[in-house]
């Protein structure tokens, strides 16, 4: 989707969550934290943090899940964990709509995949999950819905 068609479509899915309850809206956007771009700062950092963030559109909630390189990696297994934990605790509708960048190391790869096709199965069989992959969007756009 590129960068108009994903914030009309975030902006419709948004105003639905406010007339029918039964609909939840994610954003998630996983980073390095602080963001530091360039310079030495980037290079002498000793202890590297990663934060998942995830905006509950619906309440205009946001829950941060934050961890450092020796718990776990920023890949994709951490990512599905994460979103899994935040889905069984948090969701509570049959409708997900999820949005998220095209980043092919945390979330647009098959273990990703299987952690969708897990929360059809596992979670609610009632659930349906609705995912919005949203390519050409620039990092700071999408962390700034996360």
């Amino acid at each position: 989707m590129k960068m108009i068609q994903v914030l009309e479509g975030l902006q419709n899915d948004t105003a639905l969550t406010k007339t029918d309850n039964d609909v939840s809206v994610l954003t998630f956007d996983l980073l390095t934290t602080p963001v530091i771009s360039t310079g030495k700062c980037y290079y002498k950092r000793q202890l590297w943090t990663y934060n998942l963030h995830i905006h509950c559109m619906n309440n205009d909630t946001v829950f941060t899940y934050l961890w450092d390189e020796s718990t776990a990696s920023p890949g994709a297994d951490e990512a599905a964990s994460t979103l899994l934990l935040h889905i069984k605790n948090h969701v509570k509708t049959t409708q997900l709509i999820c949005y998220s960048d095209c980043c092919g190391g945390q979330n647009r790869n098959i273990k990703l995949a299987l952690m969708w096709n897990y929360t059809y199965g596992q979670i609610s069989p009632s659930l349906q999950v609705h995912i919005r992959i949203c390519e050409g969007l620039p990092q700071d756009v999408m962390s700034s819905f996360a």
